[in-house]
């Protein structure tokens, strides 16, 4: 086998264990993975690559690093470089067979103001959208628009995946909590529209939401 095949199947074999071995050693797992997108040649392929199982289930090795940062994000030392993962994963999804569990997904979850725990502050979601969008300006404008309220309300899954081993503390969300948050994102929203047409139409049937 190629070295580039032997990459492909290793990745593949360890991300079965990616959402433990991120619980057991966080700076270590964020580590690797901050220098593997950036370095590696093929992280694409290896992570976002649509296989199928006994049952003719698909799944793909981003899955679990999904799952994997998702649970650091529970973790306040670790939210911010776990959100700008799955930033970066979102910047790359190439798509696929396998609709549900997207990075888009994972970053929904993690930064909703819908979830009735949490671990981290109002401040720190609104600083990491604001830092999506400078980084990443598509995923962030995606982000808004799904984190927008939306009338019907749309059907989504809030809670995302916790850690089983280490200790972490939650926090009730109160409603004055969430419309704190909901008055940020307006905000933000506004400042980053600014005179984009194209964006004015997407969110000003949203208004009545509000």
């Amino acid at each position: 086998k190629s070295i580039e095949d032997s990459e492909k199947d290793l990745f593949n074999k360890l991300s079965t264990f990616f959402p433990e071995l991120a619980e057991a050693s966080p700076e270590i797992f964020i580590n690797f993975f901050e220098l593997y997108l950036t370095h590696s040649l093929h992280s694409v392929e290896n992570i976002f690559r649509d296989g199928y199982q006994k049952g003719f289930r698909i799944s793909s090795p981003h899955v679990s690093l999904l799952w994997a940062f998702e649970k650091l994000c529970w973790f306040p030392d670790y939210y911010t470089r776990s959100v700008d993962l799955l930033s970066k994963l979102a910047s790359i999804d190439p798509g696929g067979t396998l609709q549900s569990n997207r990075p888009l997904d994972s970053l929904e979850k993690v930064l909703s103001r819908d979830l009735l725990e949490i671990t981290v502050s109002n401040d720190d979601k609104i600083f990491n959208i604001e830092r999506i969008l400078k980084k990443y300006p598509n995923v962030g404008w995606k982000i808004i628009i799904r984190l927008w309220p939306e009338v019907p309300a749309r059907n989504r899954f809030i809670d995302y995946h916790t850690p089983l081993y280490r200790y972490y503390h939650k926090s009730h969300v109160t409603h004055s909590d969430k419309d704190a948050y909901l008055n940020e994102l307006v905000d933000i929203t506004i400042k980053n529209v600014g005179c984009k047409l194209n964006q004015w139409v997407e969110i000003l049937p949203r208004i009545n939401s509000l």
